[in-house]
């Protein structure tokens, strides 16, 4: 696919590889094991050959098997591969789980927990449960009255133009980073638009980028169904472009700061 020829054209430039991919000679998973003894390099290495697996929007049982070999030799227990396994089992709700509590979530309850204390989880219960909250909603309409060269209106105009609910609404999520990486990026709310935001909040979230990959990729480019069901959007396949990708991960990771602990309100105006 174009994509994975895409990825090892990417890494042959990483290495200073001139040679043709083509005539790159194939090796098994043992022989591998015996020239890559670091560590870190290994689990780098799994990494991307996870990433690698879903480049063509499927991921196959001998592809799951064959990355689950190179698991073993290279003594990598990488936990994405096993979210993939989970995948080929039909356990969507199971890996959705997985991959939610390796993600940034569970940082970003305890940095409320710490900050707000149970005003701040009961904030967070009340968006879950679908309640309103006509004070933040209040804030959060003014910001429309703002100037149109300023934050504020254009994060305003990310929730209202897109027809998404704003916090303190029923069903808005009192959770502004992600809606902050479209507005400051410039990136759309279309597939290709969040994979680009997944790319960015991979990059400067200190997590695991590749869970964050696979949460959003699980969506727009392997399209699958009852996860989707689960975000409540629709599922799309085949939307990433590793090249746009990777641009969004670098200027995620050339941010000074990190967008889920950022408070935006003092520069909305």
């Amino acid at each position: 696919h174009s994509q994975e020829q895409r990825l090892l054209e990417i890494a042959a430039e990483a290495l200073g590889l001139e040679a043709e991919l083509d005539a790159v000679e194939t090796i098994e998973p043992e022989e591998l094991a015996a020239g890559l003894t670091e560590s870190d390099s290994r689990e780098a290495l799994m990494k991307r050959l996870v990433l690698l697996s879903t480049l063509d929007a499927e991921v196959s049982e001998e592809e799951v098997a064959l990355l689950e070999r190179y698991g073993a030799a290279l003594g990598v227990e990488e936990r994405a591969v096993h979210n993939l396994r989970q995948l080929m089992q039909g356990h969507v709700r199971r890996m959705a789980f997985d991959l939610a509590r390796r993600s940034f979530a569970p940082g970003m309850l305890k940095s409320i927990w710490s900050e707000e204390g149970l005003a701040g989880l009961w904030r967070l219960a009340k968006a879950a449960l679908g309640l309103t909250d006509p004070e933040l909603a209040a804030r959060f309409e003014a910001l429309g009255e703002l100037a149109d060269d300023t934050l504020g209106y254009a994060v305003f105009h990310q929730f209202a133009d897109n027809g998404f609910p704003y916090p303190g609404q029923k069903k808005g999520i009192p959770i502004l980073f992600h809606d902050l990486g479209h507005v400051l990026a410039g990136y759309g709310t279309e597939p290709e638009g969040e994979l680009k935001v997944a790319g960015f909040q991979a990059g400067y979230l200190n997590e695991d980028p590749l869970v964050m990959y696979l949460m959003i990729c699980m969506l727009f480019q392997l399209g699958i169904e009852p996860m989707a069901k689960l975000r409540g959007v629709p599922a799309y396949k085949g939307r990433l472009d590793l090249d746009t990708f990777l641009e969004a991960f670098r200027r995620g990771q050339a941010l000074e700061c990190n967008l889920l602990h950022w408070d935006p309100w003092p520069h909305m105006e």
